[in-house]
């Protein structure tokens, strides 16, 4: 290689890394700025004063009870996640997956997106203190993952029908046959890939042979690839296993619904069953958001959905405070479950290579 063509690479090169340390600034510029804006517009025509008058109708005994309701939801997280690994990983203990799932959640939580980004630690834990390999460790996480979208997305498109039928999103015709067509195809996503896996194929798998990879994440698609083969055997081989999780899924989901009712009702809403649904559900799509824990569009999603059933935006916001109290406590200490079991697991001897 030629000294000018060298140069030539260099300059390139620190070309594409400005270029990319510019776009990462951005989205946090654009992140932060909504993030703000949301929640001043939430909060803008609801004194401080009268949302804490509404928490303070909150009694001791209610908090112990939402707590009590949130500890039950993620065990029953963490033992979907254990009945599934625990077929092919005799090693995987149900206390310590509980807690690595929770530590998962809190990961999540704080991470942009639609609540993912703890996955990988639940792949170290299996990894180096039960002795899986990555591919056998990924195929558990996998098939935790489906089993909660699975029953994730049969609750919203249940969910945005009702919004629908309630009428918060005006000028969309309901049944609209192009709506319905996109729900059925989101609700169908989980439920044929499922269908796929258990009748032996493999749509990721499928799908990473159409791209062309570079050397380097070709490893990377291989372990995929081998989890996506052992989440089908799985379904092939374990299907009273596989319902026993789906059960669960819908559970957690009851759980969800179950305790927001709760919420509202503590803070003196007057809400039919469809309503706690339909907010319920706004509060839901606020997450999808690119925002950490949907910082502002979890309180504007609250303070337009239950706005819109005549709840005033001080009770609206008390009952969002109220959540985010809960998520704060909760993923809050995952962080500190996972800081914990990722100093635990990378002390262990790592076993043999995927």
């Amino acid at each position: 290689m030629s000294p000018q063509s060298a140069d030539t690479g260099m300059i390139g090169a620190s070309t594409t890394r400005r270029s990319l340390r510019m776009r990462t600034w951005m989205t946090r510029v654009v992140v932060v700025l909504a993030t703000v804006l949301l929640l001043y517009w939430a909060f803008r025509s609801a004194p401080l004063t009268e949302i804490g008058q509404t928490l303070q109708r909150i009694s001791a005994w209610q908090v112990l009870l939402i707590v009590a309701i949130n500890i039950v939801f993620h065990a029953l997280m963490g033992l979907r996640w254990w009945i599934v690994a625990r077929s092919d990983v005799r090693q995987a203990r149900l206390l310590d997956m509980m807690i690595v799932r929770l530590s998962a959640f809190g990961l999540s939580y704080f991470t942009p997106g639609p609540q993912v980004g703890g996955e990988p630690l639940q792949v170290l834990y299996l990894r180096r203190r039960c002795e899986a390999t990555f591919a056998r460790a990924t195929a558990t996480v996998i098939m935790d993952r489906l089993l909660e979208l699975l029953a994730g997305f049969v609750f919203l498109v249940l969910g945005v029908m009702n919004l629908l039928r309630q009428g918060l999103l005006n000028g969309i015709d309901f049944p609209s046959p192009a709506l319905l067509t996109a729900m059925g195809l989101v609700l169908a996503w989980p439920v044929a890939h499922l269908a796929l896996l258990w009748r032996g194929k493999y749509p990721i798998t499928a799908a990473l042979r159409l791209v062309g990879l570079r050397p380097a994440p070709r490893r990377i698609s291989r372990i995929v690839q081998a989890s996506e083969h052992l989440a089908g055997r799985f379904c092939q081989r374990r299907p009273r296993i596989m319902l026993a999780g789906i059960g669960i899924s819908f559970l957690t989901g009851v759980l969800a619904v179950m305790e927001y009712g709760l919420i509202t009702s503590f803070l003196d809403m007057k809400l039919t069953l469809w309503q706690v649904v339909a907010a319920w559900t706004a509060g839901w799509i606020s997450f999808l958001f690119p925002l950490p824990g949907g910082l502002g569009a979890l309180e504007a999603s609250q303070v337009i959905a239950l706005g819109f059933f005549g709840v005033s935006g001080a009770a609206a916001l008390g009952a969002t405070l109220l959540m985010r109290a809960r998520d704060l406590v909760f993923g809050g200490l995952g962080l500190i479950l996972a800081a914990r079991h990722v100093n635990y697991a990378t002390s262990s001897t790592p076993p043999a290579s995927a």
